[in-house]
């Protein structure tokens, strides 16, 4: 099975699900199983209704059999999850210069006249170098964030609620 939730068109991020006073969460996901991933379209966190605390979320598929012939296996076409920057005002005013940098600027153009053909690969390899370019002037400009947190045991701590004295507790 595969979750659809930050992976997929429409919610590369995993956007939150559910935003209450305590504390923001992804809890409604879809899953879905590997024989109909070539049918997936996109799949959207939309905006809150008035109807719960919870935003609805929305897949869309294409059920035209031709259409989904052609398409690349969910797994195939999953993207790496964006690097994460710690930003400040000052790392900010770094990539407004770094953008009018020339070099930066003469890559940029030599990116966009490259030859364009309308296929799946061609502007998945636009789309490649485009992320690239502005990945390095990012990695020039910001300080990258730290990782998760883990505790003793070098287990990633998910909650950071979850403290020690939690655990105890939960073991007795």
């Amino acid at each position: 099975l595969h979750v659809l939730n930050g992976r997929t068109l429409g919610d590369f991020y995993g956007e939150f699900t559910c935003i209450q006073p305590s504390g923001s969460s992804v809890v409604d996901y879809f899953v879905i199983s590997p024989d109909i991933s070539k049918n997936i379209c996109s799949m959207t966190v939309e905006p809150f209704t008035r109807f719960s605390d919870h935003k609805p979320l929305m897949l869309t598929l294409d059920l035209n059999i031709h259409n989904a012939a052609k398409c690349k296996p969910l797994h195939e076409s999953y993207e790496k999850a964006p690097l994460r920057y710690k930003i400040t005002p000052e790392s900010l005013k770094n990539m407004a210069s770094a953008m009018e940098n020339p070099q930066y600027k003469l890559k940029a153009q030599s990116i966009l006249d490259s030859e364009l053909h309308d296929t799946e690969e061609s502007m998945r390899e636009l789309n490649a170098a485009v992320i690239k370019h502005l990945q390095t002037i990012a990695d020039s400009c910001f300080h990258k964030s730290k990782g998760p947190k883990t505790n003793k045991t070098n287990r990633i701590n998910k909650q950071p609620w979850f403290t020690n004295s939690i655990r105890e507790a939960k073991r007795s």
